[in-house]
């Protein structure tokens, strides 16, 4: 198949071949964009929502970190593309401003004998492209749901656009296979569970699952134009030397290998700082809402924090990259 039968461009939309002419125009959703020209032919149709950007801009002028802004929460998976090598991923929240407020790993292998194999096959490995975002839903009362889907409710996407639409639907974001189940029927989380590979699906720890749902929540109850927005699966995790790594905790993701050799192998403690520093950013925003001189303090003594905890984590990572390098 050479690359003109390919019909999914730019952050994973389809192009609009029949409509607009081969290679004039990508289908957004809400408005097409002409990639010959570099403009939309409609005007953003929330810009009464966010007067501060241009009736015509692109993902508030930030393309590489955002989807087409629509004043709604987005999820981010940085995949390898060579699955079968490194079936892990790293998971990114960000709020309708763009701003990061959560991020973990998930896996996104398909079924043992389907890993490395095509994506637009049923069983698969997770495809890249975007996925609208449905809502929480409950699997616990379907066949083993408790089992396959972990005690959470799970992330329900609709796969909209990428290499398998058309071919695949019904892949979501859940956690599952971490719990044991006792002779009286209770359940309890495994000594030390690990991510199983799915049918399509990104599994995430039955943890971070629920802190995922917790942070999204507060999102949307503390600020009304925060909606579900859409999850964008890329390949753009980038191995060096052969070797696999994770981008840096500490640092923002940008997709390049300046930020993708950290190493950190999924520390827990790393995470954990990880955990602190979210709830001081929640904590923070609920303080900007308030102009007292006590909270005012209060920020200052927040950012104070930040700063320690960030330098705790950097050497941390240095700790890491020298117990590996003694390995």
């Amino acid at each position: 198949t050479g690359t003109g039968d390919y019909r999914y461009a730019f952050n994973g939309m389809e192009r609009e071949d029949e409509w607009s002419g081969t290679g004039n125009g990508y289908d957004f959703g809400a408005r097409i964009y002409n990639p010959r020209i570099g403009r939309w032919l409609a005007r953003d149709p929330l810009e009464y929502k966010i007067s501060s950007q241009a009736p015509y801009h692109y993902s508030s002028n930030s393309p590489i970190a955002r989807i087409d802004l629509d004043g709604m929460w987005d999820v981010e998976v940085h995949a390898y593309e060579d699955r079968k090598r490194h079936g892990m991923a790293l998971l990114i929240v960000r709020d309708r401003h763009g701003n990061e407020v959560y991020r973990t790993e998930v896996r996104v292998q398909g079924h043992k004998d389907k890993i490395g194999e095509s994506r637009r096959k049923k069983f698969g490995d997770t495809p890249t492209g975007t996925y609208k975002i449905i809502g929480w839903a409950d699997y616990t009362d379907r066949e083993d749901g408790r089992g396959k889907y972990g005690p959470n409710k799970i992330l329900q996407l609709e796969y909209v656009s990428g290499e398998a639409k058309g071919k695949r639907q019904g892949m979501h974001v859940h956690g599952g296979r971490q719990e044991e189940q006792s002779d009286d029927g209770t359940w309890k989380r495994k000594s030390n569970p690990t991510l199983w590979n799915t049918a399509g699906c990104m599994r995430i720890d039955d943890n971070d699952l629920l802190r995922l749902k917790t942070v999204t929540d507060w999102l949307e109850a503390e600020d009304e134009l925060e909606k579900k927005g859409n999850l964008v699966v890329k390949d753009d995790l980038v191995n060096v030397g052969e070797e696999y790594y994770k981008p840096n905790f500490v640092s923002s993701y940008d997709g390049y290998e300046g930020e993708n050799k950290s190493a950190i192998q999924g520390k827990a403690f790393s995470i954990d700082i990880n955990e602190v520093l979210i709830a001081l950013e929640m904590i923070e925003m609920f303080l900007y809402r308030n102009e007292t001189e006590k909270v005012d303090a209060r920020k200052s003594e927040i950012q104070r924090l930040r700063g320690e905890i960030n330098k705790l984590k950097l050497e941390i990572d240095e700790l890491i990259k020298e117990d590996t390098a003694t390995e």
